[in-house]
């Protein structure tokens, strides 16, 4: 009766960082905002400003004008439903259960 059952969790990130957005969903919100043609270069931008990201924003600023705040980009989203959809395709893709069911309760004691 000692069965040791194993602990598994996945955790979901809000997509921010010390209280910021990440710097992709910042470059995303800056280019949706002023330049929409550039989307699709956001992730080769951030892989040459890895580290510099500030210095980026920074030059995109003096370029474009002030960052745009989450309600001036108008993107089209529901809340948490990119991070949901992702840790439920990642339970599946683990084996983790093959239901919409939660997973059990953790035991204590």
């Amino acid at each position: 009766d000692n069965v040791e059952t194993p602990s598994w969790g996945i955790f979901v990130k809000d997509g921010k960082e010390n209280g910021k957005p990440h710097p992709k969903v910042r470059l995303e919100n800056f280019y949706r905002h002023y330049n929409a043609s550039k989307l699709r270069h956001v992730d080769l931008f951030l892989s040459h400003w890895k580290g510099k990201e500030e210095e980026l924003f920074a030059k995109l600023v003096e370029k474009y004008g002030p960052e745009p705040d989450e309600s001036q980009t108008k993107k089209k989203s529901t809340f948490l439903s990119v991070p949901v959809t992702g840790a439920m395709n990642a339970v599946k893709m683990l084996g983790l259960t093959s239901s919409r069911k939660p997973p059990p309760a953790p035991q204590t004691g």
